[in-house]
């Protein structure tokens, strides 16, 4: 004889019998709605610490923005070329496509496909961008490539081109080999996150980086410690995958990304 619902489960199938159906408009809808469900349950129960050896804290007197309020901007800029460096062109785009492809439509994209550093105050002093992608080549001590002037500007131009206070940026990728000590020169200037490379940058790691990472910038409220885990998750699946350069079989997690943070952590 089958037995009687307990108390509690009675309620719980009251509960099931008052929710109402939810009506999708076809298949493609429906899945995306699980995959949104499925990441955002990622995203709330990651228990990833934001102290890894990937993550510098760095403290300032004053800073910034904390929180995404009125606008959700994406600039994206690149410095190559489309003539005499059509092959960089073409990866940067490719990269531009997978970080876009995975965004809600009501965020507002700007890209600036051939830029300077020079051009970078104008860009950002004219508008409000929550995260900057910036894509280039970077060396140790010479700072970031100009396809324009086929030279490298270096660190103090790209750290004077960030208005006061980071200009509200929340996450800056510099997706270029090297570039880790630029990127800590922003989050000098005010930057939340800022993101580099300390070593040569693999194009498929660098593309993980920029999608997820990019993705957990743009949503409403602070989104610090958001971006942190998405950062070592990233940081940690990139050990899995390997790739051939010059000959020799590289790890993704070789091209060393870091991520340098404004410290507004109670002392």
């Amino acid at each position: 004889m089958a037995g009687r619902l307990s108390s509690e489960h009675q309620d719980i199938l009251q509960e099931l019998w008052n929710l109402k159906p939810v009506m999708f408009n076809g298949t493609l809808e429906w899945l995306y709605s699980f995959i949104q469900l499925n990441w955002q349950h990622r995203t709330q129960d990651s228990t990833h610490e934001s102290t890894s050896e990937n993550v510098n804290w760095i403290k300032l007197a004053e800073h910034g923005h904390s929180k995404n309020h009125e606008y959700l901007n994406l600039l994206i800029t690149a410095a190559f070329d489309a003539k005499s460096q059509a092959d960089l062109c073409i990866a940067a785009a490719i990269q531009v496509g997978e970080v876009l492809r995975d965004l809600p439509f009501h965020i507002n994209t700007t890209i600036f496909p051939y830029v300077t550093c020079d051009e970078i105050p104008a860009i950002l002093g004219g508008n409000q961008f929550t995260v900057w992608l910036h894509i280039s080549h970077g060396k140790r001590g010479s700072g970031l490539f100009e396809g324009r002037t086929e030279n490298h500007a270096h660190l103090k131009r790209w750290e004077a081109s960030i208005p006061a206070r980071g200009g509200g940026l929340q996450l800056v990728i510099l997706s270029a080999c090297e570039s880790d000590d630029i990127a800590r020169a922003l989050v000098m200037r005010g930057v939340r996150v800022a993101i580099g490379y300390e070593a040569d940058v693999l194009s498929e790691a660098a593309k993980q980086l920029a999608r997820r990472v990019i993705r957990e910038a743009l949503q409403w409220g602070d989104r610090q410690e958001a971006i942190l885990r998405a950062f070592n998750e990233v940081c940690e699946d990139l050990h899995r995958f390997t790739a051939i350069r010059n000959g020799e079989i590289r790890r993704y997690v070789d091209s060393l990304p870091r991520a340098f943070v404004l410290d507004e952590r109670a002392s």
